[in-house]
């Protein structure tokens, strides 16, 4: 766990050093911790012995950092459906059944895409009375 930590660390950093260069494009902080637990997620596929509980903790880290950053565009029923679909994603991402991870994710992006034209969604959106719940 102390090399996970030092290397979203370290990322952390080079990515702001980096983001000074193209005017704070990423989240230095989200795009390290991404970048770590998928390389962490490919040496668990790759049979290597890590940490499988802080693994999917991180992994429900960005799940939960993505619902809060794009909640506000949809409604509560779209937060909603997020976790239903991609935590048990997540479960399966670490169960190693691929099949069904991709599946409810996929479930997930186009659902979002789908949501995402919906006019009616928009107007509720504003109307978001669990916008500052978490």
């Amino acid at each position: 766990m102390f090399y996970i930590l030092l290397s979203i660390v370290v990322l952390t950093l080079v990515l702001w050093v980096i983001n000074q260069w193209i005017k704070n494009v990423l989240c230095p902080v989200c795009s390290a911790t991404v970048i770590t637990w998928v390389a962490v997620l490919v040496l668990y596929y790759l049979s290597q012995p890590v940490n499988t509980l802080f693994l999917t903790i991180l992994i429900s880290v960005s799940l939960g950092a993505i619902i809060e950053k794009y909640g506000h565009k949809f409604s509560w029923h779209w937060k909603l459906i997020m976790v239903l679909l991609n935590a048990p994603a997540i479960y399966f991402l670490m169960q190693k059944d691929l099949t069904k991870a991709v599946t409810l994710a996929l479930v997930s992006v186009v659902l979002t895409w789908f949501m995402s034209r919906l006019k009616v969604n928009k107007r509720e959106a504003k109307d978001d009375r669990f916008k500052q719940c978490c």
